[in-house]
């Protein structure tokens, strides 16, 4: 039975913010958090923000109230988060100015967080956090922190989202109208303004930590939307009421409401009290788990049993396979079953990887048989620039792909110069990006193109934002991808680039030699930087059995 969410007492606490420390940690900064019912904020013309509605007598008194959890993957603890709320009338030194949002976000000028809204008092919801793990022998630091303003029953009014690694950081400003979130993204290079359409009949509102569910019933289903800030995108989830249950915290046995959790980007089960406040919630990737702590254990990295170093992400996501490939680079086919896939749409299959004997298994997973060829060069290629209808969405500025800056059409303009053939200035590009950049593994964000340019330095998601960038910025068609590779002893989890010149070639700015890609390349998720989110229901998950590989 499908609810739409009802309440009778305001619980706005944001269980997204687990969401940020769960996909950040599967993809180093895919990150969102949880919104709220949206509703516009006071709104004017460019002449000036509307006035806040004056403070009524009998206005609601708001809570104000504080929580902390730990968060672990396995044994490990790998970091924090510290959930409060308060009436917006306490944080002062903290506020916002009102934003003015440009004209590609309609010249509208919005009051961003006002004390009251229709003559009630705003409430703020604030998590910080902070998690610490290890990729490729280095440590990766990601700090982040979520101001959402609400209505005391619950509707969105805004947000404020700032996200720190390795020196860098982001920032996100978002106001709630009844069909658009308009905001602005910012970093040290770059500030982009833009909207994002709200669905028809989207609830922002969390049945778990947005508002109390009265008497919720097992095997209820509760449908909300979050709006993930990083990615630019409105997600509906499903919230299934387990029911009543007993879980062990601290040693002791706690009575909690169990909930069961789905979208189609990730999964989870979490437990409250009976007062709606959370308890522990078990992320479906990675053996990651968040638990309510006292203050001074929760800001501990230490976990119960003392000190566990955490372990290796890379090495934690390696998908292994009973032989090694030898000479993975020189491999031109390979025939592999996968299983284990959590949705049919990452079944991917074009010219270079085609699946057969796709099969729905008992889980609801999927498995596939993929035959993945190296393709030779195309005998001839389009002259640039391509200009083809079809292709015109793979030209386009992104927020993670922005081919219009001025900096990245000239970087591009010097590595293609006066070449026309546009598969020999994609190989140039490839090259560039190739020989100009250097490894760097502890930079915990999700970059665009611009700011790889500027730092130069980065992993495999890094390479290829870039390369994408340039290579749109030049005239080619180019989309992002997402999959596994063979590298040393097993598949990792890895991103690459596609380009059209006539047909889709595949370039690897990351693995030398970078073109032709071999075909230890399986790809799952293709288009945007932000696309690679998609992999997220997978990582950790696949099974592969290699059952042929064939070299040059």
């Amino acid at each position: 039975m499908s609810l739409p969410i009802g309440s009778t007492k305001s619980r706005t606490w944001p269980k997204g913010m687990w969401m940020v420390s769960v996909i950040s940690v599967a993809l180093l900064g895919a990150a969102w958090q949880v919104g709220c019912r949206a509703r516009a904020a006071d709104a004017a013309t460019e002449e000036g923000p509307a006035a806040a509605e004056a403070v009524t007598p009998d206005a609601p008194e708001l809570r104000t109230a504080e929580i902390w959890m730990g968060a672990y993957m396995g044994e490990s603890k790998i970091g924090y988060q510290c959930i409060s709320m308060f009436p917006d009338s306490v944080d002062a030194a903290n506020k916002v100015d009102p934003l003015v949002l440009g004209k590609d976000a309609g010249t509208t000028t919005l009051k961003v967080i006002p004390d009251w809204y229709d003559g009630e008092q705003v409430q703020v919801v604030r998590a910080t956090g902070i998690q610490r793990i290890q990729m490729m022998g280095r440590p990766v630091e990601q700090t982040t922190e979520l101001n959402e303003y609400r209505t005391p029953d619950g509707q969105m009014l805004a947000m404020v989202f700032r996200m720190s690694s390795a020196g860098m950081s982001q920032r996100m400003i978002a106001t709630f109208d009844k069909d658009k979130i308009r905001y602005v993204q910012s970093t040290e290079q770059d500030e982009k303004t833009g909207e994002v359409d709200i669905p028809d009949g989207a609830d922002f509102r969390d049945p778990e930590y947005g508002f109390k569910v009265q008497d919720p019933q097992p095997g209820q289903t509760l449908v909300y939307h979050q709006f993930m800030p990083l990615l630019l995108r409105v997600v509906k989830f499903e919230a299934t009421v387990v029911g009543p249950e007993e879980i062990e915290m601290d040693g002791k046995k706690v009575r909690a409401i169990r909930y069961e959790h789905k979208s189609d980007i990730i999964s989870q089960t979490s437990w409250v009290d009976e007062q709606g406040d959370p308890l522990k919630t078990v992320a479906a990737i990675m053996d990651l788990r968040f638990v309510r702590e006292a203050p001074e254990v929760a800001k501990t990295m230490e976990g119960p049993g003392g000190y566990v170093p955490s372990p290796d992400l890379v090495a934690k996501l390696q998908l292994t396979v009973e032989k090694p490939i030898e000479k993975p680079r020189e491999v031109r086919r390979m025939q592999a079953r996968i299983s284990r896939i959590a949705r049919e749409s990452l079944i991917l299959s074009d010219e270079r990887q085609t699946v057969t004997e796709v099969t729905k298994e008992a889980d609801g997973t999927y498995s596939a048989l993929y035959e993945v060829r190296s393709l030779d060069p195309p005998a001839t290629a389009l002259p640039l620039p391509i200009d083809e209808p079809a292709m015109a969405d793979y030209l386009k500025p992104t927020t993670h792909i922005q081919c219009t800056d001025p900096r990245l059409v000239n970087q591009a303009r010097q590595i293609v110069g006066d070449e026309k053939d546009s598969l020999k200035a994609a190989q140039a590009i490839a090259r560039w990006v190739s020989m100009t950049m250097r490894t760097r593994a502890d930079i915990g964000l999700v970059r665009s193109a611009l700011e790889v340019l500027q730092s130069k330095e980065g992993v495999c998601r890094d390479y290829a934002a870039l390369y994408a960038g340039l290579a749109r910025a030049a005239g080619l068609p180019t989309r992002f991808v997402s999959g596994i590779v063979y590298w040393k002893s097993g598949f990792f989890y890895h991103a690459w680039d596609e380009t059209y010149v006539g047909e889709w070639v595949a370039f690897d700015s990351t693995v030398a030699p970078g073109y032709p890609v071999d075909a230890t390349h399986i790809k799952f998720s293709e288009g945007d930087v932000a696309d690679m989110v998609e992999m997220v229901p997978i990582i950790g998950a696949l099974k592969l059995d290699i059952r042929d590989v064939a070299p040059m």
